[in-house]
């Protein structure tokens, strides 16, 4: 699983160092995510891909009802939250795509769907960020539409084993997809 180069996590370090709010938009999502996945009380395990400063988390678990799952942070440029992650029932990955390079985003993504037992969760930023990087560069490394999001993820879905339901919807600028593994149940 290659999530970025070496030469990219040195400035996503640099990034979470020198930006506090680098990071933190996770606890956006979380209604979402909570009325999608987690009401029904089937998911266990979540793991948050891209987790920045843990906001997600955070929220989730301040919620009400508090959410009680297993869970797990993963972010390559945060020592703390660097080891390999392991499977989980739901995968949420949110405003991380866009950030990652062009030569990774396949690999991120099956990797993403790898890791999801049940479903994933995805926020990806359509436009371009606030934030420059050190060498000049917008943050959002990848600004496309949406539909070239929907294409490259559905030729990856269609290439996995199983089947998912996947439901579309922006929401303000971003693309929210929503991927729930259909169980091979009769």
């Amino acid at each position: 699983m290659i999530a970025a180069t070496p030469e990219y996590i040195k400035t996503l370090v640099n990034m979470h160092k020198d930006h506090p709010d680098w990071g933190d938009s996770g606890h956006l999502y979380a209604p979402d995510i909570y009325k999608s996945f987690l009401a029904a009380g089937h998911i266990s395990s979540i793991l948050d891909y891209g987790c920045g400063k843990c906001t997600l988390w955070h929220a989730l678990v301040n919620h009400t009802p508090p959410v009680d799952v297993q869970w797990q942070n993963y972010d390559p440029a945060l020592k703390e939250h660097s080891t390999r992650p392991l499977k989980a029932d739901l995968v949420v990955c949110t405003d991380v795509l866009e950030h990652v390079e062009h030569d990774c985003i396949d690999a991120v993504l099956l990797s993403i769907f790898e890791l999801a037992q049940k479903g994933v969760y995805l926020a990806i930023a359509c436009y371009k960020a606030q934030h420059i990087l050190p060498d000049g560069r917008n943050a959002h490394l990848i600004v496309e539409r949406p539909n070239w999001w929907i294409k490259k993820i559905n030729a990856l879905v269609d290439g996995l084993p199983g089947k998912y339901d996947i439901i579309w919807g922006p929401s303000s600028g971003d693309l929210i997809v929503k991927a729930t593994k259909r169980s091979n149940k009769k």
